[in-house]
């Protein structure tokens, strides 16, 4: 097994490189010793050899082919034949295992052509896999306990799905295929950890509300203050557009350029910002009203919750009848929503996380066109790749236990390292430079590639994830001089 395959019971007989990849000439040495249909011993006898190519994970960014004389066997018990069993084959398919198992992993992360491209084969080979692969784990998988629940809605291509999210851990717990509150009350009813639900964060939509007051009694449902400030920014927006269209041409130019630092909130303005804001409001005094009832709606977060409920039934009394329209919106936010909205002071968990998997379903929905909604589904529930900050002491601390070199250049060895895997990861993105396929952070290693075949060259310092380096190291083992770096 010593050999760049890592394949129990193979032995590499030819190799090259040509336009399509990789191939391997290879033979497999352990002979069967009882009929696979019968199970009679001893009764077996060779009828011919059958030519076939099986496909494995990529090499150095290149397609793989393993070239194989596979022995065909017949039994005189029972007369029937059989092709000898290959160890590190996927039953039923011209494929290594290790290639269908990077099929899977890689199909909750990279589109399938992609894969399919990776591995030279077709794309119809990588979806049958993947989506075996995905109803299996799918099945299987249990959603986490939330206390903080987070209930919105995401919309991908043509449909809009109801998407649960742990907003105090910050996952994903379901995406449904509607959001119609049917769909959402039936999960919510078959939710087993739902009497452990603290708080439910959602958007001002009715039938969200109601379900979660059936279902959820006791319950509070908060409203973030993402949405007031949403809606008091809009109000503010609609005057600007207002006075804007009834203006000479040089003031509709100063409502035009000003309007990036009105709608920021004032503590956030730079000095050159505060003083064409400042500029701009002692043109249109009209403005200059919308925008301060903006700015003091927003503050009530500052204040305790009975003060800050005073403050809001005093703002509404301040709204001019002529803007009256422009602020309806929220008018009508604080008449229907207000315990919802002043949850937040006693519960201040907001919808921010579930709104930025919106962002995360539409690009897997945009580079995977023509996916099923398992697949997505599967996608942005299982697909945890994430980038998180090397632990170099802790790495350190491993190595000094067991050898005697010399604290310090362990330290600059670890931290040349990272330095290293850093830059990679930033030009590479996640992605192992030998397989192409895309992992976690901490299943890639910094590694030389070295040549396979005359010719070729070891390459400079790169990325490569487990597996790969493991083909690698096997291949040193078998006598080739090592080119690990670390």
């Amino acid at each position: 097994m010593n050999s760049i395959l890592d394949l129990p019971g193979w032995s590499i007989v030819g190799k090259r490189v040509d336009d399509l990849g990789y191939e391997f000439q290879a033979e497999f040495a352990t002979q069967p010793q009882a009929c696979t249909k019968c199970g009679t011993v001893g009764r077996l006898y060779k009828h011919g050899l059958k030519a076939a190519t099986y496909r494995d994970s990529p090499i150095r960014g290149k397609p793989v082919r393993i070239l194989a004389n596979v022995q065909r066997y017949k039994c005189r018990e029972c007369g029937e034949t059989f092709q000898q069993p290959l160890a590190g084959m996927e039953d039923g398919r011209l494929m290594t295992q290790r290639c269908a198992g990077y099929i899977a992993e890689q199909s909750l992360i990279d589109p399938f052509t992609t894969i399919a491209r990776h591995l030279g084969v077709n794309e119809t080979t990588v979806r049958t896999i993947a989506q075996e692969h995905i109803q299996r784990i799918v099945e299987a998988r249990e959603p986490p306990e939330a206390h903080y629940l987070g209930i919105d809605a995401v919309s991908i291509g043509q449909r809009v799905h109801a998407i649960f999210t742990d907003v105090g851990n910050r996952r994903v717990i379901d995406l449904l295929a509607s959001r119609d509150k049917r769909s959402v009350a039936h999960w919510l009813n078959d939710y087993r950890h739902r009497t452990g639900i603290t708080a439910v964060a959602m958007d001002m939509w009715r039938p969200y509300r109601e379900v979660s007051q059936d279902l959820l009694p006791g319950v509070p449902v908060v409203i973030d203050k993402f949405h007031l400030v949403k809606l008091a920014t809009k109000g503010l927006e609609n005057v600007r557009r207002r006075l804007c269209a009834d203006r000479s041409s040089a003031v509709k130019t100063s409502l035009l350029r000003s309007r990036p630092s009105l709608l920021r909130r004032a503590h956030k303005l730079t000095e050159k910002q505060r003083q064409s804001r400042d500029m701009t409001l002692e043109k249109v005094p009209e403005l200059r009203e919308a925008y301060e009832l903006k700015e003091s709606l927003l503050s009530i977060y500052e204040l305790p919750k009975d003060e800050a409920s005073r403050e809001c039934r005093e703002w509404l009394k301040r709204i001019p009848k002529g803007m009256a329209k422009d602020f309806e919106e929220i008018r009508s936010a604080l008449r229907d929503w207000r315990p919802e909205i002043f949850n937040y002071f006693d519960h201040p968990i907001t919808n921010g996380y579930t709104e930025a998997v919106h962002s995360v379903a539409k690009a897997s929905s945009r580079v995977g066109r023509g996916y099923s909604f398992d697949v997505l589904r599967a996608r942005i529930l299982l697909n945890e790749l994430a980038m998180p900050t090397p632990e170099i002491e802790k790495a350190v601390e491993a190595e000094t236990e067991d050898c005697e070199h010399d604290r310090w250049q362990i330290v600059d060895r670890f931290a040349e390292r990272a330095f290293a895997r850093q830059k990679l990861l930033a030009e590479l993105g996640n992605r192992c430079s030998c397989c192409l396929g895309r992992f976690n952070y901490q299943q890639l290693q910094v590694e030389h590639l070295k040549a396979i075949v005359p010719g070729e060259h070891t390459s400079a310092m790169t990325l490569v994830c487990s597996s790969c380096n493991r083909r690698f190291r096997s291949d040193q083992d078998s006598g080739d001089p090592s080119t690990s770096i670390f």
